[in-house]
């Protein structure tokens, strides 16, 4: 059976020294020998010349000696926003997981409802209406009966995908 779904998982770094980016990986299985394996990739793009050079004046304020530390060309993981990181993340995700079609935004051991960057249209109108109802109500802490009722209506949508059914009929 093709895993369907995989999950980026975003990382803030707006809070260290100096760190004012994002960076991503993608979590998910793999079919190796007909055995699944779970596999993670850290999403990098090649630097161009005008990050490298943004990184360079801005790191030499905290390393002087740093001077042309980056380099157009370089691989990076730093990335100046989500919305970048998510844009990156829906045009390479395949790459890394070829059988896989729905891209969630969230936490790869969640089973809560989550923001779908990609997928069948049917599924993403779901699951980001379910996404932004739990965020509404403040997830658990805010309102659990609530969330205990998106958490079901969002188990049904995935047992449809794992049933093979990609259509919204029925559910």
């Amino acid at each position: 059976m093709k895993d369907r779904i995989v999950c980026l998982e975003i990382c803030d770094w707006g809070s260290s020294l100096g760190g004012e980016h994002f960076s991503g990986t993608i979590h998910g299985y793999i079919n190796k020998d007909g055995k699944p394996e779970y596999s993670i990739f850290r999403l990098e793009y090649e630097m161009p010349a005008s990050v490298a050079q943004r990184l360079n004046l801005k790191e030499q304020r905290y390393f002087p000696s740093l001077y042309q530390h980056y380099k157009a060309g370089d691989k990076t993981d730093r990335f100046e926003s989500e919305k970048e990181l998510k844009d990156h993340a829906v045009r390479t995700y395949k790459d890394f997981f070829p059988d896989s079609d729905i891209l969630l935004c969230g936490s790869s051991c969640s089973a809560d409802p989550q923001e779908c960057l990609d997928g069948p249209q049917w599924f993403k109108d779901v699951s980001n209406r379910l996404w932004k109802a739990f965020q509404q109500v403040g997830g658990y802490e805010g309102n659990e009966k609530a969330c205990d009722g998106f958490f079901l209506e969002y188990q049904k949508i995935l047992k449809k995908l794992n049933d093979g059914i990609d259509k919204l009929e029925g559910l």
